[in-house]
């Protein structure tokens, strides 16, 4: 999905950001600043990483696909509007300097027509796309260069909720999901079934799907289904559905589904949801929950009142990402009913959800004039009043990305402690091979060693953490060693080899 999908969410095959994380501890929020990405004036209905874990995964040029619309009443001082056309699917351009889509934009103009709110893009060049109305699925294989139709009328979104979602877990192994109309696809979006409709009213609709890993306690996973009635539950790969604790019919909305993974917990991990609380408790129905038993129940964690943050009235639907070091992000939304009073923040939450932080100093995007480079000519008379965050995003860099009604936005650095190491020259008297690479299910570590001696040979993960040893003990001459990487997460790994006082490093990707 695109907000999916983050979002990034599962143990045993998702996003190397969370797969790793046990609960944040850190009460300091990072300490990040935003730049503009382009699109100046264009209102974001969809952002997709190609490969939510790299913003440059595996050499591609284009890291990002999203969906540009630019609102009606909004012109340049000129009178005339600041782009050629109104909806549209859009590339981020190569380094960001082919500026076809527009002269102050760094996106290049895929496909004009109204644009699709379900938007999933990975780096084998899948993308596929689905909105609301009478359009099929289109579906690319090669980057968005060439398109074709997915004709299923069943499966194309429903206007709010047509978010695509991917799923790795027993039964489901690489299915992808459109969740608004709960369809699924095992052949990469070529053709889809309609999964059964739930056995309740019409008012519950799809929102968000989210994979829990195989765990102690759930050996196949289970998948967890936000809902307008709340959260439900499914061990049958979506056949049937029972409620959790946050399902009450005109009460609960489950807008937006994170796990923060743990191999050590019995669930795989604690998750969360931000929803709507209709009883508007405290003057405030925005809050996140979070569940330590694979979602059946739900504890409140924050409630954000009106006032918070500055925010007069905190309302939409907030998006909700899991950084690598299990602290929590999510967007803040004021709307007034009138655009020059919308306005939103980005916020931070490293005590699993409890308390927030602004997340860098104050966003760009609420600035009263436009930031430098953001409009051009300048925008006169304070016609930027900026708009909140609406789809949020983190790559394998560690920086945030926001979709906002003001265009792309990012963090210029990490908001979680990345591991630096990258590859090193080999050093005399040993050398360091891995293949291939990327890797998919196993991959070979070689080493050169010119003298015999006592080998350590180490894979770390993105935090510095070791996640296997492939050998400790003497070794001599040409020596290879296999690593099964079936079992672990997609993303990038140290490869540590050290022979007396010779060291040396590689990075293995993994990938599906």
């Amino acid at each position: 999905m695109d907000r999916s999908g983050l979002r990034f969410r599962l143990l045993a095959a998702a996003l190397v950001l969370s797969a790793v994380a046990g609960p944040a501890s850190s009460q300091t929020p990072p300490d990040v600043t935003w730049e503009f990405v382009g699109a100046d004036s264009a209102g974001v209905d969809a952002l997709a990483l190609v490969d939510p874990a790299d913003g440059q995964p595996f050499g591609l040029p284009h890291p990002a696909f999203a969906t540009f619309y630019f609102p009606a009443p909004y012109h340049y001082p000129n009178g005339e509007y600041p782009h050629p056309y109104s909806f549209g699917l859009v590339r981020l351009a190569e380094g960001g300097k082919n500026r076809t889509a527009s002269p102050d934009s760094s996106w290049d103009l895929l496909a004009e027509y109204r644009g699709p709110n379900g938007l999933y893009a990975d780096a084998s060049g899948l993308v596929v796309t689905t909105e609301f109305g009478s359009r099929p699925l289109q579906r690319s294989t090669d980057g968005g260069a060439t398109w074709a139709d997915v004709d299923t009328d069943e499966c194309n979104g429903d206007g709010i909720d047509a978010r695509i979602v991917r799923t790795y877990g027993p039964g489901r192994e690489r299915a992808l999901w459109v969740v608004g109309q709960l369809c699924r696809s095992d052949d990469d979006g070529a053709t889809w079934t309609p999964v059964p409709q739930l056995a309740a009213p019409e008012y519950v609709r799809r929102r968000d799907l989210l994979e829990l890993p195989p765990s102690a306690a759930l050996p196949e996973g289970r998948l967890v289904l936000g809902v307008g009635a709340g959260v439900l539950l499914s061990d049958d790969n979506g056949s049937t559905w029972v409620g959790s604790s946050l399902n009450q019919y005109f009460r609960w909305v489950g807008n937006d589904l994170v796990l923060v993974p743990d191999p050590a917990h019995p669930y795989g991990g604690t998750a969360y949801v931000s929803a709507k609380d209709f009883h508007f408790e405290d003057r405030g129905y925005i809050v996140v929950l979070a569940s330590d038993d694979g979602g059946a129940t739900w504890d409140e964690r924050h409630r954000f009142v009106f006032g918070e943050h500055g925010l007069a009235r905190i309302d939409g639907n907030p998006e909700l990402v899991a950084l690598g070091d299990g602290s929590l992000v999510t967007g803040l939304l004021q709307t007034v009913g009138g655009s020059a009073q919308d306005l939103g923040t980005v916020v931070w939450s490293g005590d699993g959800g409890q308390t927030w932080h602004p997340l860098g100093p104050q966003p760009p995007w609420l600035g009263e004039r436009p930031p430098a480079g953001a409009c051009d000519p300048a925008c006169e008379g304070g016609a930027w009043p900026g708009w909140g965050a609406k789809h949020l995003r983190v790559d394998r860099a560690g920086r945030v990305w926001a979709g906002t009604d003001n265009g792309v936005w990012r963090t210029t650095g990490p908001a979680w402690a990345v591991a630096s190491e990258t590859d090193v020259p080999d050093v005399p008297g040993l050398g360091l091979s891995v293949r291939p690479n990327p890797a998919g299910r196993a991959a070979t570590v070689s080493a050169s060693l010119a003298h015999s001696a006592s080998v350590r040979v180490s894979v770390h993960d993105v935090l510095g953490r070791e996640v296997a040893v492939l050998h400790d003990g003497p070794a001599s001459g040409d020596a290879e060693w296999s690593v099964d990487t079936g079992g672990w997460v997609p993303g990038t790994y140290v490869v540590r080899v050290t022979a007396g006082a010779a060291r040396a490093t590689a990075t293995l990707t993994v990938a599906r």
